[in-house]
């Protein structure tokens, strides 16, 4: 049976907040409706969270590649949508128990195409500031004679409803590659040329927390504003009032009369005046969402038909999450190929060889690092008697960590280096080995291998510097040491 409305929520490992997007879904009191929870190509804590919420409306699709930003999983939602009308949610957002009936009546009552009721978006807050009821909002969503004002309107996704025509006749989400300002407001902005009806709803129903607003919230996965506001949401009966009376602030930044004539004139000749204000601002397309990116602790997307570079880091992106205390296995029964991004062979029974003067590991972590971090790893490099030492640089991301000495008296073993927790913050954990004694055997007269071979590296471990037990006094005389291959 086609259900009333279809949600479209994507999503990319924020399982915390993910979580609290869901059960506002499940307390709306507009019941007849299916949930599309997009995965970005997400790890296996999202689909757990999924599966917790345990209701048959709930469909989650997970892309198999990483598209980096809402507009793909938007798009694939759209494809999928069975239902009369289309709604969306971000995942660190919520919604008040009658957002779905709010709006559906009001897109009933207005014969709008797409409508959008007031969101209250929660300025930056701490526990402290939470608990001592010291935070504040300010409110998008406000249209100017109750619609859509391509001047003056910022209305965030989570915010719409729209007949599923709407979503037909205004297209698809652009990717944030191809935008100066957010895909959000180039949609509505679309919407609104094509002649569609947008309308406002006065009615606070959405609580939005940008992440472009809040550093590394992607990275340090806390959900404490969420939190808290979802307990106001289901226990609190003043919250909507308490939301308006904190709205310190307008959306509109201050025009003159003129200014806004002018911008109003441009837009009906398809220039969007959010778009111009950011390009005066010095952005150009696809700038924006690098810089949001950034602040979420994410790097900068790549050009989508990348090469050989592109596709390691998706790649590497699929890896296993790390737990800090596990080790490693570089040797040919281990599963350390998972996290080698370039400059490495294949795996022998003893480890695998870097080839080249440089190699790159990516350690994606389970959980967010707030302490100092020791690494442990078994290895060797490749010195002979005509080749008597060689040097290993090791760096975390620009920072360099430390520098080890190989030469025929001290080669094989463990080797450790301390991690500063201010360092370990990004997850994935991007280690750079620079090699520059690294050598061919073949050109010593060793054989015929013709890798450029530098460390062998058996096992790795990374564990809280406090609980890593320091090496046995032997550890550096320990046998085995493998041999290129002849």
């Amino acid at each position: 049976m086609q259900p009333l409305v279809s949600i479209i929520l994507a999503t990319y490992n924020r399982p915390e907040t993910l979580r609290l997007a869901i059960a506002s879904v499940l307390e709306q009191t507009l019941t007849d409706w299916e949930l599309l929870v997009i995965g970005d190509a997400c790890g296996a804590e999202t689909a757990a969270v999924v599966e917790a919420a345990a209701d048959p409306r709930i469909h989650y699709i997970n892309l198999i590649r990483n598209v980096g930003e809402q507009s793909g999983p938007n798009n694939v939602g759209i494809a999928r949508a069975r239902g009369r009308h289309i709604a969306f949610l971000n995942h660190d957002d919520l919604w008040l128990p009658d957002h779905l009936q709010a709006a559906l009546e009001w897109l009933q009552a207005t014969g709008a195409d797409l409508v959008f009721p007031a969101t209250a978006v929660i300025m930056p807050c701490t526990a402290e500031q939470l608990a001592a009821h010291t935070w504040r909002t300010y409110v998008h969503g406000i249209g100017r004679d109750g619609s859509f004002d391509p001047v003056e309107t910022f209305a965030p996704a989570s915010s719409w409803l729209m007949r599923r025509e709407t979503a037909e006749r205004t297209g698809y989400w652009k990717s944030a590659r191809d935008c100066v300002t957010e895909s959000s407001r180039e949609y509505l902005f679309r919407a609104w040329r094509r002649g569609l009806q947008l309308r406002a709803l006065p009615w606070v129903s959405v609580i939005a927390f940008h992440s472009g607003a809040r550093a590394n919230s992607y990275v340090l996965r806390d959900a404490h504003e969420q939190e808290w506001f979802w307990h106001q949401v289901l226990h609190n009966p003043l919250l909507r009032q308490q939301l308006l009376a904190r709205a310190g602030n307008d959306e509109v930044p201050p025009r003159s009369a003129l200014q806004y004539r002018l911008l109003r004139w441009l837009a009906a000749f398809g220039l969007f005046p959010s778009a111009l204000e950011y390009r005066a601002r010095g952005l150009r397309r696809g700038q924006l969402i690098d810089r949001l990116r950034r602040t979420r602790g994410l790097h900068p997307l790549a050009d989508a038909h990348g090469g050989l570079r592109e596709i390691r880091r998706l790649e590497l992106a699929r890896a296993p999450a790390y737990t800090l205390g596990s080790t490693l296995s570089f040797r040919s029964d281990g599963a350390a190929v998972a996290i080698q991004s370039y400059g490495w062979s294949y795996p022998e029974p003893q480890g695998t060889w870097t080839d080249g003067p440089e190699a790159g590991l990516s350690l994606p972590l389970a959980a967010p690092v707030h302490e100092d971090l020791e690494l442990e790893v078994e290895a060797q490099c490749f010195v002979t008697e005509g080749w008597p030492r060689q040097r290993v640089h090791i760096h975390l991301g620009d920072h360099a960590l430390a520098e080890w000495l190989f030469d025929n008296t001290q080669n094989h073993g463990l080797r450790t280096l301390h991690i500063p927790a201010e360092l370990a913050q990004h997850s994935p954990l991007r280690l750079r080995l620079y090699l520059p004694d690294a050598r061919c055997p073949r050109e010593l007269g060793q054989g015929n291998d013709s890798r450029r071979l530098g460390l062998n590296l058996a096992s790795l471990r990374l564990a809280p510097a406090a609980q890593l037990a320091p090496a046995p006094a032997d550890a550096a005389d320990r046998p085995g040491a493998p041999a290129p291959a002849a």
